[in-house]
């Protein structure tokens, strides 16, 4: 499941529900996010040297449940802050820009050292299901073919 587009396709053209749909494509985004822990962590071996093999579940699992709490904290106060934005496309969309892209920093450029992609993905997924319903509505379209 590393690419959902022809998989997304074809539930579409099935007529298959949306959750389904969701599912497919958020279990496609961790499993590409779990690749690129491990290319990471194989990355840091190179860079920095050999380590013990019994580091690298350790490290895995740090990076992992590092970006998915950077995530979900990040995106539960995203929530919060759209409930205090009303009808105001730019800053409801560059809230949203600057929170993935701050995920991210504070998640790969830090001490923490988490994933910055299990991160973003966090912040989506929570947004998707904490979030949407305080976007303004007359945002909910322009930021919806923004992202």
């Amino acid at each position: 499941l590393t690419d959902p587009v022809p998989i997304e396709a074809l539930l579409k053209d099935l007529g298959v529900n949306e959750i389904l749909s969701t599912l497919v494509e958020t279990a496609s985004l961790f499993s590409d996010g779990s690749a690129i822990v491990l290319f990471h962590i194989f990355l840091i071996a190179i860079e920095e040297g050999p380590f013990e093999l019994s580091e690298i579940p350790i490290t895995f699992v740090r990076m992992i449940l590092g970006g998915t709490v950077i995530g979900i904290v990040l995106g539960l106060l995203a929530s919060y802050t759209l409930r205090l934005i009303l009808n105001d496309l730019l800053s409801e969309i560059t809230l949203t820009i600057v929170l993935c892209y701050g995920s991210w920093i504070l998640a790969e450029d830090t001490s923490i050292k988490a994933s910055g992609v299990v991160a973003v993905l966090l912040i989506g997924l929570t947004l998707s299901r904490h979030g949407r319903s305080f976007v303004s509505p007359s945002v909910q379209k322009s930021l919806n073919d923004f992202w």
